[in-house]
C-alpha cells in the first residue's frame, strides 16, 4: 500500500511531495519516488521522475522544473519485483512568474562572508 504526499510546497519551478510505503508486499523496495505530468494518470515511464534507489517508508523529494502557471498532475511509486505501484494522485498549480532552472542560477554571494549568526545570500 503506497500513499502519495500532497504537495506542501509551492514555489515557482518546483514543488515538494513524497510518499509512504505502508505495505512493500513482501519484496524489498528497489525504487521509490515521485511522478510528474501535465497530464492525467503520470507513469515511471515518463522522464519528470524522482527515483530515490535506497531509504526509509516514507519519503520527501522536490519535482523540479516546472513551469509558471501550468497544471500538474503528480503521485507517488515505489517498485519491487513484483512491479510498480502508484499512490493517490493529486493536482498542482505552480504559480505565476518564470521558471527556475536552478542549474542557470547556482551564482551566488553570501555576506558577510564568512557569515556567524545569519547571512544574507544574493543570487
Amino acid at each position: 500500500m503506497l500513499s502519495t504526499r500532497v504537495a506542501g510546497t509551492v514555489a515557482q519551478g518546483k514543488a515538494i511531495s513524497g510518499g509512504v510505503i505502508s505495505d512493500d508486499g513482501g519484496a524489498l523496495v528497489t525504487a521509490r519516488g515521485v511522478i510528474w505530468s501535465q497530464s492525467p494518470t503520470p507513469t515511471i515511464d515518463l522522464p519528470s521522475k524522482t527515483t530515490i534507489i535506497a531509504g526509509v517508508d516514507k519519503f520527501y523529494t522536490s519535482m523540479t522544473s516546472l513551469l509558471p502557471n501550468t497544471k500538474y498532475y503528480y503521485r507517488a511509486y515505489a517498485t519491487n519485483k513484483a512491479g510498480t505501484a502508484y499512490g493517490e494522485e493529486y493536482t498542482i498549480t505552480t504559480p505565476n512568474g518564470s521558471a527556475v532552472n536552478e542549474s542557470e542560477n547556482s551564482n551566488f554571494a553570501v555576506s558577510p562572508n564568512p557569515a556567524n549568526d545569519f547571512a544574507t545570500v544574493n543570487y
